[in-house]
């Protein structure tokens, strides 16, 4: 890069001048080719700057040599972006009007120029749209006056990602250059409405586009355009992106209730088509629906329940209906926490209790109710809705209570795993008079051999043993031989308490012994599918304080912990660590 491209980088325009008068020949040939290192020419510098003094002190160099002027202004740096695309995205004008200027005996050129894109597609419209730049496109659209078909080419064209100008003013709700363009149509109705319709590459119209930003105003002015062809307009509205999204599902999930207040009385006469519309479900198997209770948005469920009155049965049939994974409404609201949406939806089974207990009972693809969904987000409204819902149904409460997912977890489990204590408390009542179901569901497992115990052995839960233990009041056969179970890979809860250093736990586990110090013993010294014992993993894991808990249980028998250590000295070698 040379001094003279250095001094307009840095706006050192008194330098710029000094080296200029030094000589003009040698800095032209330099102003031609030399570039910085984003490939940016001397006049890309200048417009950085918003030099005007540097570009008008530069064109009378070139007065010899027309041309090379034309290729220096259309000369483009590593992001394919010419000095015009660069004075619009900084809303030069001066700039702007000083370059066009040099064009004048060159229209087609000029018209070229215009039409040019940068390396992303987008052309001076684009980015004067973006830039919200309405003056610079102001005194663009006249230069093409007896070219009327390369101006609509030019104002349909459309970047890299799809985006027309169309696209891009919605996108920015800048409904100023929309006005603008539209009458650039005048002779050619369907030209316009093609060029309304049109997608980008994610398959989105300006309507998809517009829906989702909450763009009201675009919609507002473009929605008259279709007044002859109504037809149309209901096809364009129910029209789907690539994701199977419709305008309808992109405003409810961006929460954008004037827009469906402004597009549901379009379907005045045609009734089936609003349900089927609103009933429709994207790639995914979302309906609207599905999005209002995702975002919690009970406005628009309220707008649109109404529109179902005279059609109870289909009402009921999108309110039970799934997404891909499986999710029903009330599976996303339970997870999102969504009361009110709850409050408006369950009535509407008032007339049919079973249908209701149905719903409540759907499973998604994971095998999971919405009680797994409640124990995971700790939602104990929602538990204590359910429960009286079933009031007339004990025993199919407490199957769905029992219900696993597919990886073998029960409502206990997973309220164990995340230290829901409160959950678990509500359940428990349920099995109050089924004691032998209450103790079979606590010693119940997942697909990887975890009871209720192992988890809470696992997370340290304290609260969760010390609640389930006096459960098992009168079955202490029963409760030693819980504790002794064993996961799929031979772990029992002693052994995970050993590993993650759960001391309390130990020394609960260990006090339920007291009259039967041998039982726990060969607990102790019981080994996994890895050929560790409790102590083994306590050793292994330099848990110190779960080893003097357990050295001492040897007190009675010194003699078997020396034998087991010495015929077992991997426990010497673990040791080491400690």
């Amino acid at each position: 890069m040379s001094a003279l491209h250095i001094a307009v980088k840095y706006d050192n325009v008194g330098i710029f001048n000094e080296l200029l008068e030094l000589s003009d020949n040698a800095f032209l040939k330099m102003m031609k080719k030399d570039k910085d290192e984003k490939g940016n020419s001397i006049l890309h510098l200048a417009e950085n700057k918003n030099n005007i003094e540097v570009v008008e002190r530069l064109i009378p160099l070139f007065d010899n040599n027309k041309n090379d002027l034309i290729e220096l202004i259309k000369n483009k740096n590593q992001n394919g972006e010419s000095v015009l695309h660069l004075a619009t995205k900084h809303n030069n004008f001066e700039i702007i009007k000083r370059l066009i200027s040099i064009f004048d005996n060159n229209r087609n050129e000029l018209i070229e120029w215009i039409k040019d894109k940068n390396e992303n597609g987008n052309s001076v419209l684009q980015l004067a749209t973006y830039g919200k730049n309405v003056e610079i496109i102001e005194k663009l659209i006249p230069l093409f006056d007896n070219k009327k078909n390369e101006l609509i080419e030019w104002i349909k064209d459309k970047n890299k990602d799809g985006y027309s100008v169309l696209h891009c003013a919605t996108y920015e709700n800048y409904v100023e250059i929309i006005e603008k363009l539209i009458p650039l149509f005048d002779n050619n109705k369907n030209e316009l409405i093609e060029w309304i319709k049109d997608k980008n590459k994610n398959g989105n119209s300006v309507l998809h586009l517009a829906g989702n930003k909450n763009n009201i105003e675009v919609i507002e002015r473009l929605i008259p355009l279709f007044d002859n062809n109504k037809n149309e307009l209901i096809e364009w509205i129910k029209d789907k992106n690539k994701n199977g999204n419709s305008v309808l599902h992109l405003a409810t999930y961006g929460n954008n209730v004037e827009i469906i207040e402004k597009l549901i009385p379009l379907f005045d006469n045609k009734k089936n088509e609003l349900i089927e519309w609103i009933k429709d479900k994207n790639n995914y198997g979302y309906s609207v629906l599905h999005y209002a209770t995702y975002v919690n948005n009970a406005e628009v469920i309220e707008r649109l329940i109404p529109l179902f009155d005279n059609n109870k049965n289909d009402l009921i049939e999108w309110i039970k209906n799934k997404n891909q994974n499986g999710d029903s409404v009330l599976h996303l609201a339970v997870w999102h926490n969504s009361k009110v949406i709850l409050k408006k939806l369950i009535p509407l089974f008032d007339n049919n209790k079973e249908e209701l207990v149905q719903w409540i009972k759907n499973k998604n693809k994971n095998s999971e109710s919405v009680l797994h969904f409640a124990a995971k987000k700790n939602n104990i409204d929602i538990i204590e809705s359910i429960i009286q819902l079933f009031d007339n149904n004990k025993n199919e409460l407490i199957l769905l209570v029992k219900d696993k997912n597919q990886d073998g977890f029960s409502v206990l489990h997973i309220a164990a795993i995340h230290h829901h204590v409160e959950i678990i408390e509500r359940l428990i009542p349920l099995f109050d008079n089924n004691k032998n179901e209450l103790i079979e569901w606590i010693k119940d497992k997942n697909k990887d051999g975890y009871s209720v115990l192992h988890i809470a052995g696992w997370k340290n839960n304290v609260e969760i043993i010390e609640r389930l233990i006096p459960l098992f009041d009168g079955k202490i056969y029963e409760l030693i031989e819980w504790i002794k179970d064993k996961d799929q890979k031979g772990n029992s809860v002693l052994h995970l308490a050993a590993k993650y250093n759960n001391v309390e736990i130990i020394e609960i586990l260990i006090s339920l012994f007291d009259n039967n110090m041998n039982e726990l013993i060969e607990l102790i010294k019981d080994k996994n599918q890895k050929g560790d014992s409790v102590l083994h993993l306590a050793a292994k894991y330099n848990n110190v304080e779960i080893i003097e808990k357990l050295i001492p249980l040897f007190d009675n028998n010194k003699n078997e912990l020396i034998e087991w250590v010495q015929n077992d000295d991997s426990i010497l070698i673990l040791g080491t660590n400690w």
